[in-house]
């Protein structure tokens, strides 16, 4: 059965759902379908509202160009960022030519993606073209200009200086207990979507799943087709290899020899 975790609406993460399986591709054809027409327009009630009775309320309703929609889910499916890896990307972080799409990051928890003698780093990705979602992306890019960011806040252009708690916790077989962490960002630039209106677009296009769920389904089924470790930790810009042993333990790499026994 399904179960709400109740947050704070108004703040960053909002009501998660939980759900018995990560995304599958199925699941990413269904929310696809969902994008039809020229323009997206999505509906977004929170849940709180509806444990409450509250009849009264109306579902927040928004409107979007269904190609960046489209590019949004995209993204999240195909590179597994943090949203605000994807929020912060511009067209100029993104390339591609007739084999492979290439994207720029700039990794939020990464010490290094800040600044080494003055020059901000970024960590690039690839994937294939022949990958069907790639088109979502380069469709939405041809729209833009270089300086343009990908999802564009529709609120009047502004330069403030935005701070953002998260707090996370994680269990760290090391030390043998729960480590909790509040790790503070500062977004000097606030021009492009917000997280929580990234969140309140893929809540619209499916209720049971949300935008890091794209990032625990990647890394499972990347698990899942055999990848190591070592293979996790580059992709996803991880540091320590304690998240990444955690899929790796459930896919079938560690157990490739039992495998093979013809007994």
């Amino acid at each position: 059965m399904e179960t709400e975790e109740q947050g704070n609406y108004k703040g960053v993460r909002g009501l998660q759902t939980t759900r018995e399986e990560v995304l599958r591709n199925d699941d990413l054809e269904a929310i696809h379908s969902k994008i039809q027409g020229e323009y997206y327009v999505g509906y977004y009630l929170p849940v709180h509202t509806v444990a409450r009775n509250l009849e009264k309320v109306q579902p927040e309703r928004f409107v979007f160009p269904s190609k960046m929609v489209r590019c949004l889910v995209a993204l999240l499916w195909l590179f597994g960022k943090r949203k605000t890896e994807i929020l912060l990307l511009k067209r100029r972080h993104v390339s591609w030519n007739d084999k492979m799409l290439r994207v720029r990051f700039r990794v939020k928890k990464k010490k290094l993606s800040e600044y080494r003698g003055g020059v901000r780093e970024t960590f690039a990705k690839e994937v294939t073209l022949e990958n069907p979602y790639t088109k979502y992306v380069i469709d939405w890019c041809n729209t833009l200009g270089a300086e343009d960011y990908l999802f564009p806040s529709k609120a009047p252009a502004k330069k403030e200086t935005r701070v953002r708690k998260v707090t996370t916790s994680w269990f760290s077989k090391k030390q043998g207990k729960r480590i909790k962490k509040t790790f503070v960002y500062t977004d000097e630039d606030t021009n492009h979507l917000t997280p929580v209106m990234a969140w309140k677009i893929i809540k619209s296009l499916d209720p049971k799943a949300w935008v890091h769920l794209f990032r625990k389904s990647l890394a499972t089924n990347f698990a899942e087709e055999g990848c190591t470790e070592s293979q996790l930790m580059a992709w996803f810009d991880w540091e320590k290899a304690d998240t990444a042993q955690g899929y790796v333990s459930k896919g079938p790499k560690l157990t490739e020899q039992m495998s093979k026994r013809l007994w």
